[in-house]
């Protein structure tokens, strides 16, 4: 069969299927019209076309001619007719043995796009069929949590034994938050005494008989709110009369993840915290936070030795930043210091990292000290790396201390960067 006249015989097929005209798909088929064709524009595959077409027997005519329902398209035949409903159709296509967990290109599956949808009793039969209700797509969500967030109580119910604890009560505080109203003004208060560390008016709340696991609208509590602002003494005061430090958010995080960019709530939450709500990122912030109050003491020392960066100091930290390499030589040959600061404690070898100056980069490192940190506690290796400075980064990275390489790797990975 010539290339034109398969083209021809797929185009028919297609347009076939999606008239829904059964005689004409059997015709066409009958005369080896491929069944594994697919749409040149969309991508999709014809079963995946008559997946969503919702024709059984459309459906079913394709699969007794040998279309492939794990045939390589945009989308997955079962997970379009999963999202649409069409029980018939995930019924066929699992009797034809379907991949029920295949991943689409938007990192979902059937069962994912069943909950989603609402569709019950598909995701019943995608169960019975060996889906995975404990696997998360690209969001960091399983089913029941889009099945929560979509309101959709039956299949939270269904899901619910069959999935984490976490995820069970992140579920069940989704429903709970789309029945409860906006927090009063008496929570409010509460929560500004919390983000403010003010102890007295919190424990005057709390004598009042505020619920001290009272909610805003995305479930979070007093507790989050200190440690998000960095209230350690605050943090404490909850913690003391009794403030759920498990308690999960609608998007999942416990308090000690609002605590990231707080050093002294993080340090006190994460010692409490039970391991299993510890996520990667926390165990990799930890070691850095155990040690950035020292760092920064020690800078703030340097600083006030070394006083306002003069002229030639300024101009040594521009030459960095700009590329000028013989500058920064002759600076450095004249017996200038190559640590000196500016006022926000960044180096010469900070502004080359951050500007992107890789020949200036190795010419520093012989002598500067690659792991420093300034007041907004970052580093050489941070500024290549945010910055997608690769180049610097890749040179800079195997001289840096392992607590601020993972710290940083950290960062990097969980914004998908394509170097790292």
């Amino acid at each position: 069969m010539g290339l034109r006249h398969m083209s021809d015989s797929t185009t028919s097929l297609i347009e076939a299927v999606r008239e829904r005209n059964h005689s004409l798909v059997a015709d066409l088929l009958d005369s080896d019209a491929s069944s594994n064709g697919s749409d040149k524009k969309t991508g999709d595959s014809i079963l995946a076309i008559a997946s969503q077409s919702g024709d059984a027997r459309v459906v079913g005519l394709l699969l007794d001619s040998g279309a492939d329902p794990n045939f390589g398209s945009i989308s997955w035949p079962l997970d379009i007719a999963a999202g649409c409903g069409h029980l018939e159709i995930v019924e066929l296509l699992l009797d034809s043995e379907a991949e029920v967990d295949a991943i689409d290109e938007d990192g979902g599956t059937a069962l994912e796009s069943a909950a989603c949808a609402g569709h019950h009793k598909v995701v019943t039969l995608l169960l019975e069929a060996g889906a995975n209700p404990k696997r998360k797509g690209h969001s960091g969500k399983p089913a029941i949590i889009y099945a929560a967030e979509r309101g959709h109580e039956e299949i939270v119910a269904e899901l619910m034994p069959l999935s984490t604890p976490k995820f069970r009560q992140q579920a069940e505080l989704i429903l709970k938050l789309s029945q409860q109203g906006p927090p009063t003004p008496k929570i409010l208060t509460f929560f500004e005494a919390a983000e403010e560390g003010n102890l007295e008016l919190i424990d005057r709340c709390l004598n009042d008989g505020m619920d001290i696991e009272a909610m805003d609208t995305e479930g979070r509590t007093a507790l989050c709110k200190a440690a998000e602002c960095n209230q350690a003494d605050a943090v404490k005061l909850l913690v003391e009369h009794g403030a759920n430090v498990k308690h999960v958010t609608a998007s999942g995080a416990c308090p000690l993840e609002f605590a990231f960019e707080s050093p002294t709530a993080f340090s006190y939450l994460y010692t409490i915290t039970p391991k299993t709500l510890i996520s990667k990122s926390a165990k990799v912030l930890a070691p850095w936070y155990e040690i950035v109050d020292e760092r920064l003491e020690e800078l703030h020392r340097k600083m006030g030795e070394q006083g306002s960066p003069s002229e030639e100091m300024q101009a040594y930290l521009d030459a960095a930043r700009d590329g000028h390499l013989d500058k920064v030589e002759t600076y450095l040959k004249s017996g200038g210091k190559v640590d000196v600061m500016d006022s926000k404690g960044n180096t010469a070898l900070m502004w080359a990292a951050h500007s992107g100056e890789l020949e200036v980069v190795k010419h520093l490192v012989a002598g500067a000290d690659v792991n420093h940190v300034n007041v907004e506690r970052t580093f050489a290796l941070f500024y290549g790396g945010i910055r997608n400075k690769c180049f610097v980064y890749f040179f800079l990275q195997p001289l840096t201390e392992k607590v601020l390489r993972d710290l940083l790797d950290s960062i990097l990975k969980s914004r998908n960067l394509w170097w790292i």
